[in-house]
């Protein structure tokens, strides 16, 4: 962690390329999830000395299996609600979700039914902020006010008030810039949502 940055990410190339000459398994605890995307082939997520999910990085970042995962590896807007309704079967199956005041549409990837608790989880990268009138291929679209921006170089954080709630998109390229000044209303859409089983606590 005292190394910079572009050390680092020749160090990084060492342990890849150090067990796979060697033909060895090799074992890298790390709490840097960037270090540990870019050098592992599975992830193992711990939680209190258990483990909570075991798989690749597509597995864990873009599916992942409890709540603790999904909140733990990078960012996520989360909104906890209940499935009203399921449409289609198999692959072309739908979940409308009311999560937070939203009606959000999401793909059964877990068959859940009518009545579900569930954790709706979006990843900021995959929202977009959209222009007046765009909005086609997004199955989900919602209106807010922009409370801030924050800029960071190669991508902008853009936190919105969506009816009391706050939605966090990440802007990158060309696109950031034009943000920074920005204020007032705000669409935003996004296709990929995970659902998640939610487990109301337990009474003490």
């Amino acid at each position: 962690s005292a190394l910079d940055r572009n050390l680092r990410d020749t160090l990084q190339y060492s342990i890849i390329d150090l067990p796979r000459q060697s033909h060895r398994t090799a074992i890298f605890v790390t709490h840097d999830q960037s270090e540990a995307f870019a050098i592992s082939d599975r992830i193992v997520v711990m939680n209190a000395g258990r483990i909570e999910q075991i798989g690749t990085q597509t597995d864990i970042y873009l599916r992942p299996a409890t709540p603790f995962a999904a909140e733990f590896i990078g960012a996520n807007n989360s909104l906890v609600g209940h499935v009203t309704s399921v449409e289609g079967a198999g692959d072309e199956a739908r979940v409308l979700v009311s999560a937070d005041g939203l009606l959000l549409r999401c793909r059964d990837h877990t068959h859940f039914n009518v009545g579900d608790s569930v954790i709706a989880y979006v990843r900021p990268e995959n929202i977009a902020v959209l222009g007046d009138s765009a909005g086609d291929g997004y199955e989900n679209i919602v209106e807010g006010v922009i409370d801030r921006v924050i800029f960071e170089g190669a991508a902008a954080q853009l936190r919105v008030d969506v009816g009391g709630r706050e939605i966090r998109a990440d802007v990158s390229g060309g696109e950031r810039l034009t943000l920074i000044q920005r204020q007032g209303k705000v669409r935003l859409g996004f296709n990929d949502v995970t659902l998640i089983p939610h487990a109301a606590p337990r009474a003490a």
